[in-house]
Order: C-alpha cells, then sequence, then structure tokens
C-alpha cells in the first residue's frame, strides 16, 4: 500500500500509522525511504502516529489532538523538549527512560471520553492536574511562542513545565502517605511536601487546596 501511494508521485501525502504493525528494523527502512522520497518530489506529509519517538524523528511540526481536537501545535522540537499543554506534558512523562531505571511511570488518570459525550469546557479538564473552574468554559487557543500555540487556559511555561515533573516525580518516587514517624519517614513526608507545595504554586493555589489523586504504587497525583 505504501509502494502504490508513493508510486503516484502524490504532492501531499496522509500517512495514518503506515508502520504500527512493522518490526523496528523494517519500520526504520520503510520511514528513510519515505523521508528520501519526499526530499526528492517535493511532496509534504502528514503522519498520524501514537508513537512519539518516531513522530520526533521525522516531523518538522507536531500537532498534538485529544478528543478529536488539537490541543497543541509547533515545532517538533518545541513541543517534544518542552510541551505547553498538560495533556502533551503528560504523554510524554509517560515514555519509559533509559535515565531513570527501576521509577514508576507517571500516568495520566481516567480514560479517555468519548467523543458523543465530551465534559463541559476542555475535554481534557476532568484528568488534568491543573483543572479548576476557569477549565469549564471551551478553552481558547493562546499563543506561546513563534509559530506555537495550546488550546488551555494556563498553558505550561518551560519552566513550570520541568518543575511540575520534578515534582510529580518526588510524588511518585515517595508516595502520597508517607507517615512513618522514623527519620526516613520524615525525610520523606518533607520530600512530599515540598512537591505538593510546587504544584500547588503551579495550579494557582494555595497548598491547603491541593487534593492530590493516586498513592505509593501510582505515581499518578493531581491538582484539583
Amino acid at each position: 500500500a505504501i509502494a502504490r501511494c508513493l508510486a503516484q508521485e502524490p504532492r501531499l501525502i496522509l500517512a495514518d500509522e503506515p508502520t504500527t504493525a512493522l518490526d523496528v528494523t523494517i519500520q526504520g527502512q520503510i520511514i528513510a525511504e519515505m523521508q528520501k522520497l519526499v526530499a526528492e518530489t517535493g511532496a509534504a506529509m502528514i503522519w498520524v502516529s501514537h508513537d512519539l519517538a518516531v513522530v520526533e524523528s521525522i516531523a518538522d511540526k507536531i500537532a498534538v489532538m485529544y478528543a478529536g481536537r488539537i490541543v497543541e501545535y509547533g515545532r517538533a522540537g518545541d513541543v517534544i523538549g518542552q510541551p505547553a499543554h498538560p495533556y502533551a506534558r503528560g504523554l510524554l512523562d509517560s515514555i519509559p527512560s533509559r535515565t531513570t531505571p527501576g521509577q514508576h511511570l507517571n500516568q495520566i488518570p481516567g480514560m479517555a471520553p468519548s467523543v458523543l459525550h465530551l465534559p463541559p469546557g476542555c475535554a481534557f479538564q476532568p484528568r488534568c492536574r491543573f483543572a479548576d473552574a476557569a477549565c469549564a468554559v471551551p478553552p481558547p487557543i493562546v499563543d506561546t511562542g513563534e509559530d506555537r500555540w495550546a488550546r488551555c487556559v494556563r498553558p505550561l511555561a518551560p519552566e513550570a513545565a520541568e518543575a511540575m515533573r520534578a515534582a510529580i516525580t518526588t510524588l511518585g518516587a515517595h508516595g502520597l502517605n508517607a507517615s512513618s514517624q522514623h527519620a526516613e519517614g520524615r525525610s520523606a513526608r518533607g520530600m512530599v511536601e515540598g512537591a505538593r507545595r510546587q504544584l500547588a504554586a503551579l495550579a494557582g493555589c494555595e497548598p491547603s487546596e491541593a487534593i492530590f489523586t493516586g498513592s505509593a504504587s501510582e505515581a499518578a497525583p493531581a491538582v484539583r
């Protein structure tokens, strides 16, 4: 199917998960060949995929979709390096890393909604750790940089995204129920409370108003 498509020398190629069922070696060969032909013919290509590693390697620009809508758009390096939308951040944080072996993966809590029964306002707000009353109305498109935007009332600034990731990692590593009275327990509680204050500040609320969901075995805390 891929060969038949490229043989027609199209000006626009819409590739919907074209290499999903292939092994990594064949996948790499096909991607390299498609990139070569696109460069030679000057065709444009839209690549639809859940594989962020593949997307990062071939795309100039990335559009992140949630519940049928684009929630973030920008240059590939910007979106992958410093995502502005909480959903894009959650996707990247759920990918295993070779630099942090043995740690719990950060998860996006809940399930994706049916496009037939979307929640009011932002479709991601029931699962978003930053959701508040402002998310009950349809989110605006916010310009977050050069040729880049996010559909969010509170897009993550680069420093906020990094602080958020560090805070969630702390909560995931030490759990939310550090109640032991020995020295190690007190140290863990201190780290958890520090992470709680960080996330509360990012969410724009007081630490006492921050409610976390998850447990020591589920690295999925949230600020509501």
